[in-house]
């Protein structure tokens, strides 16, 4: 790997791969004659900087659930009393990395235009079930060779009138191992959620509220680099709002959701799977 990459990747964090998102660092002034002069890591990596990339990939992991207000069990004879599908999201990745380095020495360097990001897609396995006629729970997850993302959510109908809205609260969480990201990570969201289903049907809207916490740990062994590691915890906070609706038939359920967050990780995706 080339000095100027190992460089890009320590600063950025493996988050922002397009090459518009990479030509924003001037990093010419920390590399003389193929060497790489790691004094701007003694102090290890700024906090604003590590905030952000444990918020980014924070919000990039965190466990969507695909289900309206209403529990499983309490939707009609087409809706059974378990889901099991596959989730598709597209997550519009925000420049806070980008961002925070301008807030430091490194900015000095020449930040430039930080307005075209990647929009970076990911997948999981759901399986939502109901408890009763109000209480349902949830549980995600994907699985790549020495990197794991799990996440899970329980959720109740708080109102449940005989017409109109119910309102469900929601409480999701997430746990993410990502090594090839130099990050570990887990997030809680409490949601509110507001919708009314109908047969075929389950539209809904809600917010939500994300804490996310975690550490970023990378270790620098590669030429030109001398062994270097650095280590720190970081976190943050973002809220959503979000809509969808999850169409069913007979043991077959397909879902669309998008969200707005107030960080600028938008989302559109897609659920596909058989419910029972």
């Amino acid at each position: 790997m080339e000095a100027g990459e190992l460089t890009i990747f320590l600063l950025i964090s493996l988050l922002c791969f397009s090459p518009d998102s990479l030509a924003a660092l001037n990093l010419d002034s920390f590399i003389s004659n193929g060497v790489i002069d790691t004094s701007i890591l003694e102090d290890s990596v700024p906090q604003n900087v590590v905030d952000a990339i444990v918020k980014t990939m924070g919000i990039y992991t965190m466990h969507r659930p695909s289900m309206g207000a209403s529990s499983l069990g309490s939707t009609g004879t087409l809706s059974g009393h378990v889901d099991v599908y596959i989730e598709g999201t597209l997550v519009k990745f925000s420049p806070i990395i980008i961002n925070a380095l301008k807030q430091t020495e490194l900015g000095s360097n020449g930040i430039g235009d930080t307005s075209k990001f990647p929009a970076l897609p990911i997948a999981k396995l759901h399986v939502d079930a109901a408890i009763n006629e109000r209480t349902a729970f949830g549980i995600s997850g994907i699985y790549y060779p020495g990197n794991y993302i799990a996440g899970g959510h329980i959720q109740h109908v708080l109102w449940q009138p005989e017409e109109g809205l119910y309102i469900t609260g929601r409480l999701s969480g997430t746990y993410a191992s990502i090594p090839i990201a130099y990050t570990t990570l887990s997030t809680w969201s409490p949601e509110i959620v507001v919708g009314k289903a109908m047969s075929f049907a389950d539209p809904y809207i809600g917010v939500s509220y994300t804490l996310i916490a975690g550490t970023f740990d990378i270790t620098l062994d590669n030429p030109p680099f001398p062994i270097t590691r650095v280590k720190a915890r970081g976190g943050g906070s973002t809220a959503s709002s979000f809509m969808g609706v999850i169409f069913r038939m007979p043991f077959f359920r397909l879902g669309l959701e998008g969200s707005y967050n107030l960080d600028g990780f938008h989302t559109v995706g897609s659920t596909v799977g058989l419910s029972f």
